[in-house]
């Protein structure tokens, strides 16, 4: 399985500043029992009012690529057997000229912004798009050739984004964790007509198997069904977002974490083949990595 969307890095990075490795150990054997040999790792920031909430620490050190260094080693060496790729999700603390670096560091995608809006552009809690450094940013990207993932972006940020991709016709870009607002009705959710501009762009869709996006394993089994028809069998992808770290009830996550792979194979063979429930659960993203160069 490949798991497009896990927040293993900031995991890992809170795991060194608290010198207690125990939590990354527990994912390391839900990822040992759970069959996942990839995943996009993910770095988040939000404001720091925000993190002190959702994290219950300020963990913002004020060197974004020097905190990815540390994170990723650590997750490297207490998960050695995975194939990590590596995100960023929101971008409130870089600066444009940090891209080149992290690039090199290995970032292979980010999400410009989380929830707030931010300088360059705004999730959910904001009607505002892209501002003028946004577009900025996103236009480095892909001269960088760093993959552009457009979770969390409200409508506006979207269109903004997706109008300087098809003007570059950028091919790597993507949504790692949104689901089909027309089945649940939430604003992380894509419309009808982002899918449809998602599909003009040759991207890719990983639906997220979280209850606050779907209603249970059902519904999030139809909407992967009615991405496949809307995008078609390659363009579909899954992620877990799984926040058992956090000290969320479990029960959010619509699998356990060792169990995803297993439990969601299970259901989609009712509908699909061997080889299409291959492309879903990990072939699909491993061709969006793979295609592009580092």
């Amino acid at each position: 399985m490949f798991d497009m969307h896990c927040d293993l890095l900031t995991i890992a990075y809170c795991c060194y500043i608290n010198n207690d490795y125990e939590m990354l150990i527990r994912y390391r054997d839900y990822i040992k029992k759970g069959n996942i040999k990839n995943i996009l790792a993910n770095l988040y920031f939000m404001n720091l009012d925000e993190m002190n909430e959702e994290l219950g620490v300020n963990y913002y050190q004020g060197d974004v690529l020097s905190m990815f260094k540390k994170a990723r080693a650590v997750l490297e060496k207490y998960i050695p057997d995975v194939n990590f790729y590596y995100s960023i999700e929101g971008c409130d603390y870089l600066d444009i000229s940090d891209l080149k670096p992290l690039k090199e560091a290995g970032l292979d995608s980010f999400l410009i912004v989380w929830n707030n809006p931010n300088k360059y552009g705004s999730g959910i809690r904001s009607n505002k798009g892209l501002t003028t450094l946004g577009e900025k940013f996103i236009k480095e990207a892909i001269r960088l050739n760093i993959g552009i993932d457009l979770s969390h972006a409200n409508r506006q940020t979207f269109k903004d984004i997706v109008k300087i991709i098809k003007e570059n016709k950028y091919p790597f870009v993507f949504a790692s964790h949104s689901n089909l607002r027309s089945y649940f009705d939430h604003p992380r959710n894509l419309d009808e007509q982002q899918l449809t501009e998602l599909k003009q762009m040759g991207g890719k869709l990983g639906l997220v198997a979280v209850n606050y996006f779907a209603k249970n394993i059902d519904d999030y089994v139809n909407q992967i069904r009615h991405a496949v028809f809307l995008l078609g069998i390659d363009n579909v992808m899954v992620s877990s977002d799984n926040m058992e770290f956090l000290g969320i009830d479990s029960k959010i996550m619509l699998f356990p974490y060792q169990d995803f792979y297993f439990k969601l194979s299970s259901k989609l063979k009712k509908y699909y083949k061997e080889e299409e429930i291959e492309k879903i659960l990990y072939k699909n993203s491993l061709s969006l990595f793979k295609e592009r160069k580092r």
